[in-house]
């Protein structure tokens, strides 16, 4: 049961991780935009 919700912990920590890569990327992509 404890690995269950560790895979779960981990799971959750990578889509949150990528999601805030993905965010910074866009965001970052967005202020060029703007200065152009």
């Amino acid at each position: 049961m404890d690995f269950v919700l560790l895979a779960i912990a981990i799971a959750l920590l990578v889509v949150a991780v990528y999601t805030g890569i993905s965010y910074f990327r866009e965001k970052k992509s967005i202020s060029r935009a703007f200065r152009r």
